[in-house]
């Protein structure tokens, strides 16, 4: 129903009075004030949760993921960069640094951002790939792009999503 929301914001304010030092209320209650849009409010309630726990990676990319809705990128960045250098195998905040990199027209930036991320996490995250893939040819480095384009088929020849990227690549270096 409409007022679930606010039900559920209810609830947190009630969880975060019995027990203050809960970071994982003040996030929960950021998130719903970030989804109704009421950005102020969600920062707020992130600072707090990073008050009691000011070593919580998932704090930071909450305040990050809202600071790039407020179109605050410095502060997105340092944020993002924050989360990963507490847990370095955070891959959704490697992800969304290197968009917000693709947001802002920093492919290098961005590229830079996946390799961290595939040196952190393991080479075989396709995502990361296909990410690497896509910019590549966007900045016309088909050759790059079809070496990550070899790494998957590599490990699966069967990758048909892979083959169909080698098709679009040479057709584009071809055009």
């Amino acid at each position: 129903s409409a007022n679930q929301p606010e039900k559920a914001m209810e609830m947190f304010g009630r969880v975060i009075k019995s027990y203050p030092k809960s970071e994982e209320a003040y996030f929960n209650l950021g998130l719903l004030y970030h989804h109704q849009q009421r950005l102020d409010e969600a920062g707020e309630m992130i600072q707090k949760g990073l008050e009691v726990n000011p070593d919580s990676p998932v704090g930071y990319y909450y305040l990050a993921r809202l600071q790039t809705d407020q179109k605050i990128y410095p502060e997105a960045i340092k944020n993002f960069e924050k989360a990963i250098a507490l847990y370095p195998g955070f891959d959704h905040a490697y992800l969304s640094l290197g968009d917000l990199y693709e947001q802002m027209g920093a492919p290098a930036k961005a590229i830079e951002t996946y390799k961290r991320l595939l040196d952190d996490t393991g080479p075989d995250n396709r995502e990361v790939r296909y990410r690497l893939i896509q910019i590549y040819s966007q900045i016309k480095a088909y050759d790059t792009a079809l070496e990550q384009i070899d790494i998957l088929l590599g490990r699966d020849p069967s990758d048909l999503e892979a083959r169909f990227q080698k098709a679009r690549v040479f057709q584009e270096m071809k055009d």
